[in-house]
């Protein structure tokens, strides 16, 4: 007699070309989501180092020639990139628990708590853009005032 294990295998290779194709849905949509967390934390920490960059460059500025100009507008920027960048690495962390229930738990797998994990991971990575396109639109506005500053200085 066969075990349960072995009859699984065998009705897995025997799969329905509907069950084939639910399987290749399900490995492009966390394809999908992989490239979209890893997107997120690009835009993110690359905003981020960027920013500290030319923080850091103005700083130089301010002391070798006497630039002046407020630089505390950069800082909400700044905060929205690095909440941005916590969300999305965290987003992972939600990835990791819905394979886990997945893998203990297959008939749960696109149950309740599983779609809710989904809705959360997604609902991190969203908002981590979000936040993104927050902290590009403040440090513009931050950037402009401070060359309007400049401006009136010189």
């Amino acid at each position: 007699m066969s075990s349960p294990t072995n009859a699984k295998r065998t009705n897995s290779i025997h799969d329905s070309p509907a069950e084939r194709l639910s399987r290749l849905y399900v490995d492009v949509r966390a394809g999908y989501g992989r490239a979209a967390i890893q997107a997120a934390l690009f835009l993110n920490g690359g905003a981020s180092v960027a920013l500290l960059a030319f923080l850091g460059n103005l700083a130089i500025a301010h002391q070798a020639r006497g630039v002046t100009g407020s630089y505390a507008t950069f800082k909400a920027g700044f905060v929205c990139f690095g909440i941005g960048v916590l969300l999305a690495a965290s987003s992972n962390v939600i990835a990791f628990l819905i394979q886990n229930v997945a893998i203990s738990h297959p008939n749960e797998a696109e149950g309740r708590f599983a779609r809710r994990l989904r809705a959360i991971g997604i609902g991190m990575v969203v908002a981590s853009l979000i936040l993104f396109a927050i902290g590009m639109t403040v440090a513009a506005i931050a950037l402009e005032n401070l060359v309007r500053s400049l401006d009136i200085a010189a």
